[in-house]
C-alpha cells in the first residue's frame, strides 16, 4: 500500500497541527507538510512519488487557488487535490471542480473532518451537497450542448434559446473585447471551457461569429433569447 505524503497550503498552523494529529497513527499517510504559500509548493510535489495536496482557499483566495490547481493540471499531474477552508456558493465549488479540484470540504472543519474527507478523497469517494450536484448536471448539460429547460418557440417558428448564467457573463466579456484566454482568466475557468461556452452561445443566438455576437443585442421575448439589430 502506497503512503501517502501530504503537502497542505495553509497560513494556519492550527488545521496544520490537528491534521498531523489526526493522521498519526495512519498508516496510509507519512508527513505532513505545511508552506505558506503557492511559489515553492510545485517544486516540494515533485519530491514524492505519493502525495496529495490539500489548499485553504480562504488562505490563498478563490481565484489564486483556481489559477494554481489548472497549472497543476496543464503540467499533466493527477494528484488528488482537496480545497477546504471557505464557505462558497454552488458555483463557486464547480468552478474549482472544472479547474481540476478532486474534492472539496465546504465550510469551516476540524482536522477529523479534513482527515476523514481525505481517506475518502483517496479512496475514490467523494460527497457533494445536492445543490452542488445539481449545478454540475446544469453545467455538463451546457457544456454538451443539449437545450435546457425555458426554450420556446419564435414568432418565426424557429427556436428562442434562453441563455444560461455563464453563457450571458461569455456574452458580456465578448462585449468587451476579450479574448478565450482572457475571459478564462476573469471567470477561472479553462480556457476549453470558453471555447464550449462560446460556441454554444453563438449556436443559440445564431450569429455567425463572435463579433456579430457583441454587436448584436439579445431580447428576451416570451421566455428565450432572441438577436435585435
Amino acid at each position: 500500500m502506497s503512503t501517502y505524503q501530504v503537502i497542505m497550503v495553509d497560513g494556519d498552523n492550527v488545521a496544520f497541527d490537528g491534521l498531523q494529529r489526526a493522521l498519526y497513527n495512519d498508516e496510509a499517510f507519512g508527513r505532513v507538510h505545511l508552506t505558506w504559500d503557492l511559489e515553492p509548493t510545485w517544486e516540494r510535489l515533485q519530491g514524492f512519488d505519493s502525495v496529495s495536496l490539500l489548499l485553504n482557499v480562504g488562505a490563498i483566495g478563490e481565484k489564486q487557488t483556481a489559477r494554481f490547481i489548472e497549472t497543476i493540471r496543464r503540467r499533466g499531474s493527477r494528484l488528488p487535490i482537496l480545497v477546504f477552508g471557505w464557505d462558497p456558493c454552488e458555483e463557486s465549488i464547480v468552478r474549482m471542480i472544472e479547474a481540476g479540484a478532486t474534492a472539496y470540504v465546504r465550510g469551516r472543519s476540524s482536522p477529523a473532518e479534513l482527515a476523514k474527507a481525505l481517506r475518502a478523497m483517496l479512496a475514490g469517494e467523494v460527497d457533494i451537497c445536492p445543490d452542488v450536484a445539481g449545478r454540475m448536471m446544469k453545467r455538463i448539460a451546457e457544456l454538451a450542448g443539449y437545450r435546457l429547460p425555458g426554450w420556446h418557440a419564435n414568432g418565426d417558428g424557429g427556436q428562442a434559446a434562453r441563455l444560461t448564467d455563464r453563457q450571458s457573463e461569455v456574452l458580456q466579456l465578448l462585449r468587451q473585447g476579450m479574448s478565450n484566454a482572457e475571459i478564462a482568466h476573469e471567470l477561472v475557468i479553462e480556457v476549453g471551457t470558453v471555447k464550449n461556452h462560446v460556441h454554444n452561445l453563438l449556436k443559440k443566438l445564431g450569429a455567425s461569429d463572435r463579433h456579430e455576437a457583441a454587436s448584436l443585442q439579445p431580447a428576451l421575448v416570451d421566455g428565450g433569447w432572441q438577436l435585435q439589430h
